[in-house]
């Protein structure tokens, strides 16, 4: 159904903001646009995202949350300034329990399921999460939805 994009933004936040003290945060968000969705899965995949900024990057790392309209799209994106994600991970940080180097070796705690579960939620609504990293400026995770 048809669903506020602010407040989605504002609930995910308000859900890490702990979790990201250490972490200058900005967020930018189109006035007045509402979004297809099932709320609670979005701000599922929402969290997911920014909780994982919060564990994968160094403490004063600036993050990022926007959104912004392309026609009869909103693209969200949930971007770091952190060291990246290694090429070689990048297609298995969405499988099922697949964890990348750096988790692994830093025993960062996680299950590996929540890159796998954000990126099936988005298949339902008809959208893809997508990823691009490079160690010398960050990772920047988005996604679309339709705009109602």
């Amino acid at each position: 159904h048809p669903v506020p994009l602010a407040m989605l933004l504002d609930e995910a936040m308000s859900f890490v903001r702990a979790a990201l003290r250490n972490h200058p945060v900005a967020t930018t968000t189109p006035p007045h646009i509402q979004v297809w969705c099932d709320p609670e899965r979005i701000s599922q995949v929402l969290r997911n995202l920014l909780e994982n900024v919060a564990k994968h990057t160094p403490p004063g790392t600036p993050v990022a949350l926007r959104a912004h309209a392309k026609g009869q799209q909103v693209e969200i994106e949930v971007a770091d300034q952190g060291p990246g994600i290694p090429a070689d991970d990048l297609s298995l940080i969405f499988e099922k329990f697949g964890r990348g180097r750096d988790a692994t070796s830093r025993r960062i705690a996680g299950s590996g399921l929540g890159l796998y579960l954000a990126r099936r939620i988005l298949e339902a609504h008809g959208a893809e999460l997508t990823v691009e990293s490079d160690p010398t400026s960050g990772t920047v995770f988005r996604f679309q939805l339709k705009v109602a």
